[in-house]
């Protein structure tokens, strides 16, 4: 399911100055560039990093002397769903509030400036320098929650799709759709670089997460348990 005509070209183009950026395909939205498979033990060390860390902002966190053209604010209503987070290895958009973004398989999930990481890679040295934002109305939001649905397998068109770009000074291009419904996010649809691949991500609280984990824990316990006893 794409935009039909050129109003997402007109709009990629006037607002990033880059070439046209379509919507993902359902036989894209993968979890494709997501680095590895991370375990449920990745997922763990997500949540205590969040659970012990001073502060959960709504605003960019440790990019006080980032470079004078990087972006580190997020406009509104998307820094109240997400922020900047200028890391020790580049700067990465995540989720805000004691909000963790998981993929299918429950692996924590932040878009990177910069996708290749290296011992080399600093603080900024990989930065969003351009960013544009939509609410999605009329044919756009009707396509874009169909496109959701042929994911899910539930249509729901209460859903307000917001959009946002995001592009890298390393050429990253990212395509970014929240799926709101009444003040909360239900999904996040992530298309990298014209959606060469692409992500569907659940918004959850570490509550959630800390509830799913313990039941993890005690169905490992309870195989474990059933193969002593065999």
């Amino acid at each position: 399911m794409k935009f039909k005509g050129n109003s997402k070209s007109r709009f990629c183009q006037k607002k990033l100055n880059i070439p046209t950026c379509d919507c993902p395909t359902s036989s894209r939205v993968t979890s494709c560039y997501v680095p590895n498979q991370r375990k449920i033990m990745k997922l763990l060390l997500t949540i205590l990093v969040l659970l012990f860390s001073s502060n959960v902002f709504s605003q960019s966190v440790n990019c006080e002397d980032a470079p004078s053209d990087a972006v580190v604010e997020l406009p509104n209503p998307i820094n109240q769903w997400s922020v900047i987070f200028c890391s020790p290895k580049g700067h990465v958009l995540a989720g805000v509030d004691g909000i963790v973004w998981v993929t299918k398989n429950n692996s924590s999930f932040m878009f990177r400036a910069n996708r290749k990481v290296t011992s080399e890679s600093t603080q900024h040295s990989s930065y969003f320098k351009k960013i544009a934002h939509r609410k999605l109305s009329e044919k756009h939001k009707l396509n874009t929650n169909k496109m959701l649905a042929e994911v899910t397998g539930n249509e729901d068109q209460n859903l307000q799709p917001w959009q946002l770009d995001m592009l890298s000074n390393k050429g990253l291009l990212y395509n970014i759709f929240f799926y709101e419904k009444k003040g909360k996010v239900e999904h996040i649809l992530g298309c990298i670089n014209q959606c060469k691949s692409s992500v569907l991500l659940k918004p959850k609280t570490l509550a959630e997460l800390k509830e799913q984990l313990g039941k993890v824990h005690n169905k490992s316990l309870k195989k474990g348990r059933l193969t002593a006893a065999f």
